[in-house]
Parts: C-alpha cells; structure tokens; sequence
C-alpha cells in the first residue's frame, strides 16, 4: 500500500501539471478532478493490480514456453507454472517408464492402446504395436508414453489438488500454503515493476540519470526476486502433487490401469508357478 500510496501521488503530481484541453491527458485531469482523490486512488490500485496480473501471469509464460518447446519437438514439456526440481522430475520419470514398461510386457497393444485411449493409427499406437520388433522402437514407445503420461498429470495438477484435499490433509495444508505464497510474492512483484518503470521515468525527465539508473536496477532486482522465489514456491505446490501421485496417494486414471495391469500379471506368474510347483510334487507321490 506504501508503493500504491506513492504512485498516487506521483500520478497526482503529473495530473495537476497537465493542461485543460481536449488532448486524452487534458481528459484524464478531468476525470481525475470529477472522481476526487479517493476515486484516484482507486483508479491507481485496480490499473497497478491489473499491471500485476499481466506481468506476473503465469498463462502467457506457459504460451511462450510451449512455443518454445515446439521448436525443439521430443520429451516431454514442463509448463514454467508447473516447472518442478530435477530431483523430482526424475523421480517422476523412473515411476512412470517402470509401470509402463512392466504393464505393456504384460499386456497385449490393444490393451495398452485402450488404456491410454489412445488410437492405433497414432505415432505412440503405431510404436506399441511395432514394439516387439526390437528394442530401439520399445525404447522409443516408453519414451513418447513417459511425454504422453507426464503431459496427462501436468495439465490435471489443479484437479489432482483437489483429491488431495480430501486424501491427505498434510500434503493439502503444504500445497495450499506455497501456492498461497507463490501468489501473493507474485502479485506484489508486478506493481514493483511498474513503480520502478515510472520512477525511472520521472527522473529521466529530470535528467537525473544516475538515480533512474539505481531505481531501474533496485526495481527490477526486488521484482526479478519476488517472481523467482514465487515460481519457487509453486514448484513446491506442483511437487506436492507429484509425490502424492508417485507414492499412490492419488490416483491417475492411466497410471492406476497400467499399475493394475501389472499387478495383475505378477499374481498370475505367482499362481501359476504355485500351480506348477503343487503339480510336481503331486506327481512324485506314490
């Protein structure tokens, strides 16, 4: 509120230096002057609260991420609001290529195909009904349903956060409060940016260019911190999820069929070697 209260009265000052005419300037004095001060300042808080949303929104990043990644096609992709450490990003790898590849050697394609709902004429459809004929194509199956799997519970974090609120009150309070945090480190981070950029401004106009350029590098140094403690605080909150889905307090549709699958093949191979095993000794008996 300090940073807003200056900026009203910057703006304030501006306004009031600013001729009666028909210019848009001239116009916005008027306004000013109908609306009052109180009106002003409300005016000042919605534009640098706006300003914020923009500048700190985490939608048009992941747009210009996805572009990004377009150039650079293969993997998976990591949404920057979602972004998570490497450390749990391998973890989440591992998990996923082992039930994968343990479900689709104990299964046949067209179960894998249902499972992903995925059709057999795709690219992934294609590798896993060509998989059997060497290892570099069921290497490269587990790698495209790895990008396939991990894009799934990416975009399914808010939903997932959701069950985790019902499943697991701790995970949940921890999540709530870094994604808290991200927020409000996020929302003071705009205003500051846009503080600074008018400051330096007004003493650029005044030729003090010393002090535009110390409030230029503080400015963007505060804001720079404030956005990159907030993206670190909502990589926490991503993690939360993540972990609960790898130690199988949440459950994804694909992922728990494929971990159903295997499950299900490994207690077959166990009564059939129980059966196979109570079949000779019966047969050594007298």
């Amino acid at each position: 509120m300090i940073l807003l209260f200056t900026l009203w009265l910057i703006f304030g000052n501006e306004i009031a230096n600013v001729s009666n005419d028909d210019s848009v300037a001239g116009n916005l004095r008027r306004l000013v002057e109908y609306i009052g001060p109180a009106g002003t300042l409300g005016l000042v808080v919605f534009v640098a609260y706006v300003a914020g949303m923009v500048l700190t929104s985490h939608a048009w990043i992941d747009v210009v991420i996805q572009r990004i990644d377009g150039l650079f096609p293969g993997g998976a992709r990591w949404p920057r609001s979602q972004a998570v450490s490497e450390q749990t990003r391998l973890r989440f790898d591992i998990f996923l290529r082992s039930t994968f590849w343990e479900a689709s050697r104990k299964s046949t394609a067209e179960e894998v195909l249902k499972v992903l709902n995925l059709p057999a004429t795709s690219e992934l459809g294609k590798l896993i009904d060509e998989a059997e004929t060497g290892f570099d194509r069921r290497e490269e199956m587990t790698r495209q349903a790895v990008s396939f799997l991990q894009y799934h519970v990416l975009h399914s974090l808010d939903i997932l956060a959701v069950q985790l609120h019902s499943k697991k009150e701790r995970s949940w309070d921890r999540y709530d409060k870094s994604l808290a945090e991200s927020e409000f480190r996020a929302g003071i981070a705009g205003p500051i940016s846009f503080l600074g950029l008018v400051l330096t401004w007004r003493s650029a106009t005044e030729q003090h260019w010393v002090l535009a350029a110390v409030i230029l590098v503080v400015s963007s140094a505060v804001s720079s911190s404030l956005a990159l403690k907030a993206r670190r605080k909502r990589q926490e909150a991503s993690e939360e999820v993540i972990n609960a889905v790898i130690v199988g307090d949440l459950e994804v549709a694909p992922i728990a069929k494929l971990a159903q699958i295997r499950s299900e093949a490994n207690v077959s191979e166990r009564n059939s070697r129980r059966g196979s095993f109570v079949r000779r000794v019966l047969e050594r008996l007298p």
